[in-house]
């Protein structure tokens, strides 16, 4: 192969390594956003089961 048409090429798969790693960036910058949604979603969840976990206790309690 000559180094012109070797060169070529490896500049095409450099080009296409490029857009799959700024593809993956996007990709991961998404996760980031999803995972921190989760985070707070599990957050207000606990706290919700907290009061329930409050509220079965004072009826508890008024039944007693």
């Amino acid at each position: 192969m000559e180094n012109d048409k070797f060169q070529n090429v490896v500049l095409e798969h450099l080009g296409h390594l490029t857009q799959e790693i700024t593809e993956m960036k996007t990709d991961v910058s998404q996760l980031k956003t999803d995972v921190s949604q989760v985070q707070i979603d599990v957050s207000q969840v606990k706290t919700d089961v907290s009061q329930v976990q409050i509220d079965v206790s004072q009826v508890k309690t008024d039944i007693s």
